[in-house]
């Protein structure tokens, strides 16, 4: 499976408890998810500063609070999915300026804004 959100950008999905890349490693929630690519096996997608980036996992609290979020019903299409953060859960995962991010949105939000939160999951 594929998160595709960008033009040309796909993470692989999974939402077991490992795999190569994608939604993995659920640390034991069944809804909650970490992001990761498949030639990069001990960096996760995080947040930082609101920032998205890719870290290696340093075991840390701090680290996997940034690295989890919770899939939900698209805030744009509720067949596609939106990410929130766990601990920021009033932002979600979202791209702007060619950027990734977590920012405060909800259904009031701006269409292009629920849009830019907004992605398929694909096989």
């Amino acid at each position: 499976m594929s998160v595709v959100g960008l033009p040309g950008t796909a993470w692989a999905a999974n939402t077991g408890a490992t795999t190569d890349g994608g939604l993995v490693s659920r640390w034991g929630t069944p809804s909650w998810v970490r992001l990761k690519f498949s030639n990069l096996p001990d960096y996760f997608v995080r947040h930082y500063a609101y920032a998205l980036r890719l870290d290696p996992d340093d075991g840390s609290s701090t680290y996997r609070a940034d690295a989890t979020f919770y899939p939900t019903a698209g805030l744009a299409d509720p067949a596609w999915t939106s990410f929130r953060s766990f601990n920021f859960p009033d932002r979600h995962l979202r791209h702007a300026n060619y950027l990734l991010r977590i920012d405060p949105l909800n259904a009031s939000s701006s269409e292009a804004d629920r849009q830019d939160a907004t992605f398929r999951i694909t096989s």
